[in-house]
């Protein structure tokens, strides 16, 4: 018993504590270390895989979100919204400006993770994947992602002219508002933002769209005009600062004008590729930067994100 008693000893010695680094450690690429605290936004896939003998993509599309605390969340009335304000440029150099934005976030699409509280739980350190469409698109395209075990999709419902494809075996988001008439699909460019809050019990769509419109007056400039117009009330909401859970803004260098949303949701930006049209951005995520095995969140997309493989293939 002495010799086992030793040798635990002795082990113990020499087994080396968990290394960490810091919070605020700045690394050798400049990446800043914050931890991230909670559920968060890991990946976003919104490219698409590329179709062999052409420049189009598939749209494998989905978003990925992570339990980065030491408990479970649970993902009931966690919501999926979008952005109103546009911050790019297009094509022909026109871009919009704005009053000056809320303290919330400024939303248009909204689509809800259903539950009554605790009926999908993410342990910690697991994530879950919610698809545009939950389909097994590399069973026609070896370059796809299998999307047909996600643990929710995007459902837009009943549609004659604009039919979507329901999945039966993955649950679907509740639709609280949309702002296409067509299909729901993530910009294959990146050029929108994204943001998950959680909707205290209580609020409804109802409620959102009847006393969180935001107004005001939007401008587009192109070139030496400037076309002043009012901001569609029904399109534009605003979610209260103290419902968000994580924000990242996606753009590209050639198209970035202005964040959609302000510096305390996120304070840069992330993207894939230099040129919006590039096809050779095709096939290409944005996922979180992992230091020390751990996801990190320091509100900044730019210090936090990089372009990476969809994880999912």
């Amino acid at each position: 018993m002495l010799f086992a008693a030793i040798a635990a000893v002795a082990v113990a010695a020499c087994t080396k504590p968990e290394f960490v680094t810091p919070e605020g450690t700045v690394l050798e690429d400049g990446t800043e270390v914050h931890y991230a605290k909670g559920l968060v936004i890991e990946e976003i896939y919104f490219t698409g895989s590329p179709v062999e003998g052409s420049e189009s993509a598939d749209d494998d599309q989905y978003i990925k979100l992570t339990n980065t605390s030491s408990e479970t969340i649970y993902a009931d009335r966690v919501m999926f919204v979008s952005n109103y304000v546009q911050g790019f440029i297009t094509s022909t150099g026109a871009y919009y400006t704005y009053p000056e934005l809320p303290d919330g976030l400024v939303v248009t699409d909204m689509f809800m993770i259903p539950g009554s509280g605790k009926d999908h739980p993410i342990a910690a350190g697991q994530s879950i994947v919610i698809a545009v469409h939950a389909n097994k698109y590399v069973d026609e395209n070896p370059n796809a992602v299998d999307l047909s075990k996600a643990d929710f999709e995007f459902y837009d419902g009943e549609n004659e002219f604009f039919p979507d494809t329901d999945n039966p075996d993955v649950p679907n988001l509740d639709v609280w508002f949309k702002s296409s008439y067509t299909i729901t699909i993530f910009h294959h460019r990146g050029l929108e933002s994204f943001a998950i809050v959680r909707v205290p019990e209580g609020e409804t769509a109802e409620s959102i769209m009847t006393s969180r419109h935001w107004s005001g007056e939007k401008h587009m400039i192109f070139k030496e005009w400037d076309f002043k117009d009012d901001i569609a009330e029904e399109d534009a909401f605003v979610i209260p600062a103290e419902w968000v859970l994580d924000a990242v803004n996606c753009t590209t260098p050639d198209s970035y004008y202005q964040n959609p949303w302000g510096p305390k949701f996120d304070a840069g930006w992330t993207g894939v590729g230099d040129f919006s049209d590039d096809v050779n951005n095709n096939g290409k995520s944005v996922a979180r930067k992992v230091v020390d095995g751990r996801l990190i969140d320091s509100n900044n997309s730019t210090n936090d994100f990089k372009i990476s493989t969809p994880s999912l293939k």
